[in-house]
């Protein structure tokens, strides 16, 4: 009997304290919202006066008449709560106050106040020797001469104190009520622990076995301390609640940031494509995670070319995204500086090569559109070929050019190896950059998509306007991976001339530049 009149006890402290810590925190939100309410009141009536008072004393200071403020003044002093209604010319000096006497001396008027009577009325609490006040400033315009001007300055105060003494009433009387609840909640509390202490065996049996996620075990438990064994069978399923929710909790945590990052990465890629005349471009984006490592860029250049860029960073991910968004930086920063692709990647090359180490890696095909001459310049830094569809013979080939990936080789071997090429486009002509995603798809027996397949997709669709075909090449994608699932990112460009000029529509001007050429 003695360790259940113990736990009843801490029951009746326990509730007890809860009960009255709620009802203080309950009080004090009610007191506070009181006491804003009450002030927010005060507040507004002396608005209204101060308002009044403001358009009096400008027919006064007009006129130079006091006596019309006097009525006025006699009425503010009859409040309760009054301290002083005051007007004052612009110098300080005052012009009118409820306490005669005062007429004519200077009242200092706070700098505070002085600064931002511009923009209309100004609050100011005070508490000082005589008390907590309210004081309202508010500027006196005349607008006689033509434009609005300061003629005075008008000040009503009204003591905290009625409104203090009204909140400390309802605190007196919320202490009675709360003491009446406190001794009932005493009286209730010591009745429920009693019905509560009976089975309280039986609830550590029950609380033990959801703890171990054994429906059908039955423990017979030995303790004499009935409070030992309660708290070690809450700790005991606390601690594994614990765990199992932090486990949520992370991979919330982590599946939200990588969705914000994968926004954001979104966020990088162009928001359409560029308007070039004559050309028709669509671009094609699908991360195998929620943060993918390829992207496509168009960069318009400033001798009017447009550079178009497809890349595949090492890797998947978070990291890959990050290099991602680096490579795009730079990139772009490059470009900046010259039109020659060639000239860009080693430029690129040597950034890559500052800023991460060698197992950081990234392909990228870079290719330069002069829309006047209708010439594609490419270069091509360890990125899969492009694939260029002619419309006039339906047939396509496979531009290969060789280069190695950017940030593995200096800046002398790089150069050495990288290639750069032209090709001059005809009307109806459909050049396609991919990352390997395209033509490394598997399907459930683990063949590869392959070129074969790509090249004869492209001279298939090669009539179709870049959208298009970049979305039938999704679906043939799809439709031969036969849901065994997409294992890298897939990333294309499709650039397609619609309206070239008759001159770029000789066969033998196909290709103007050696694809060993190394210059810009």
């Amino acid at each position: 009997m003695k360790l259940f009149r113990s736990l009843r006890l801490k029951f009746v402290v326990y509730f007890v304290g809860f009960m009255t810590a709620s009802l203080l925190l309950l009080a004090r939100s009610l007191f506070e919202q009181e006491h804003e309410a009450l002030l927010g009141e005060l507040r507004k009536r002396l608005t209204i006066q101060v308002s009044n008072l403001e358009v009096q004393a400008r027919e006064a200071l007009e006129t130079n008449e006091d006596l019309s403020l006097l009525t006025t003044l006699r009425g503010l002093r009859q409040m309760d709560d009054f301290v002083l209604a005051a007007v004052l010319h612009p110098d300080g000096t005052v012009f009118a106050h409820n306490d005669v006497r005062r007429v004519g001396q200077s009242l200092r008027v706070p700098a505070e106040v002085g600064d931002a009577l511009q923009s209309g009325p100004v609050f100011r609490e005070v508490r000082d020797a005589e008390g907590a006040r309210i004081e309202v400033w508010a500027p006196v315009v005349s607008t006689l001469r033509g434009k609005p001007e300061r003629i005075g300055i008008v000040c009503v105060a009204a003591s905290k104190a009625p409104l203090l003494a009204s909140i400390d009433k309802a605190k007196l009387a919320a202490v009675r009520v709360g003491a009446g609840f406190v001794l009932l909640g005493i009286l209730g509390t010591a009745f429920i622990t009693r019905t509560v202490t009976q089975p309280i065996g039986r609830l550590v049996h029950g609380v033990r076995r959801i703890a171990a996620g054994d429906l059908e075990h039955k423990v017979n438990l030995r303790r004499a301390d009935e409070i030992g064994l309660l708290s070690d069978s809450f700790d005991r399923m606390t601690d594994e609640l614990q765990q199992a929710q932090q486990e949520i909790l992370k991979q919330r945590l982590y599946e939200k940031e990588l969705e914000v990052a994968g926004k954001i990465q979104a966020a990088l890629l162009p928001s359409g494509p560029p308007q070039v005349r004559g050309y028709e471009v669509a671009a094609l984006s699908v991360p195998a995670r929620v943060v993918g490592g390829d992207f496509y860029d168009y960069l318009p250049l400033r001798d009017g070319r447009t550079a178009f860029l497809v890349a595949d960073v090492a890797g998947k991910g978070v990291s890959a995204g990050l290099v991602m968004a680096a490579a795009r930086s730079a990139a772009r920063s490059a470009f900046g500086f010259t039109s020659s692709p060639r000239e860009a990647l080693a430029a690129l090359n040597e950034q890559l090569l500052r800023d991460f180490d060698r197992t950081t890696f990234v392909t990228m095909l870079c290719m330069v559109l002069d829309p006047e001459r209708h010439v594609l310049t490419i270069a091509n830094a360890g990125h899969p070929p492009i694939l260029w569809c002619r419309a006039a013979a339906r047939t396509t080939e496979l531009v290969r050019l060789r280069g190695v990936a950017l940030g593995i080789l200096p800046r002398e071997r790089f150069g050495d190896i990288l290639e750069s090429t032209e090709i001059q486009l005809a009307t109806g002509d459909l050049v396609l950059g991919y990352s390997d995603g395209v033509n490394e798809t598997h399907d459930p027996q683990g063949n590869l998509f392959g070129e074969v397949r790509l090249q004869e997709f492209g001279a298939t669709n090669v009539q179709l306007e870049p959208q298009a075909f970049l979305d039938t090449l999704r679906r043939e994608l799809e439709r031969f991976a036969a849901g065994f699932g997409q294992f890298d990112d897939i990333t294309a460009l499709a650039l397609r001339a619609s309206a070239v000029g008759a001159a770029a529509d000789e066969p033998d001007m196909d290709v103007i530049g050696s694809a060993a050429q190394r210059g810009a």
